[in-house]
């Protein structure tokens, strides 16, 4: 089934990234004691400060993913050409992203950054790296199938006209 309709695979990160979100909503207390609701990212851009949680971050990962899979059915039930190595591509860069920004929010909360190093500005790398990393995830899950639905429609088109 995979191999054949690789959109799948965004029904599976979907129901990862679901998971994910309901461990930091607090249904599933990993941590002793320690109330799982409460983690937090923080971005500062110039005089804006955002505070995510983490459990909002990864079921707006879900959202996409589902968002993706619908839009992928959608084409290939109306019989419109899918780039799967295109699609494939796609797939492992998202499980790449995830993984990635996975690993940043965990390191974000084991690390030793003060209140002081926030005011002296330790923390703008790891706030350009948070940014660009979702810029980079929301271009991957939200632009692209949309070129594909073009690419698609544009390659029934040609093949209408030839006929």
């Amino acid at each position: 089934m995979f191999r054949s309709k690789p959109y799948y695979f965004f029904i599976l990160l979907g129901v990862i990234s679901l998971i994910i979100s309901l461990i930091f909503s607090g249904y599933f207390d990993l941590e002793n004691g320690k109330n799982l609701r409460d983690l937090v990212m923080d971005i500062n851009i110039h005089d804006t400060y955002l505070v995510i949680t983490y459990n909002h971050i990864f079921f707006l990962f879900f959202v996409l993913y589902l968002f993706n899979f619908l839009i992928y059915y959608l084409i290939d039930l109306f019989k419109g050409k899918l780039f799967k190595k295109g699609l494939i591509l796609k797939i492992i860069s998202s499980i790449i992203l995830l993984i990635f920004i996975s690993y940043v929010l965990y390191q974000d909360h084991n690390s030793n950054l003060t209140k002081d190093d926030l005011w002296n500005g330790n923390y703008k790398d790891y706030n350009v790296t948070l940014i660009l990393t979702f810029l980079l995830l929301l271009t991957l899950l939200v632009v692209i199938p949309f070129i594909n639905i073009i690419i698609s429609l544009i390659y029934k088109l040609k093949l209408r006209a030839n006929s």
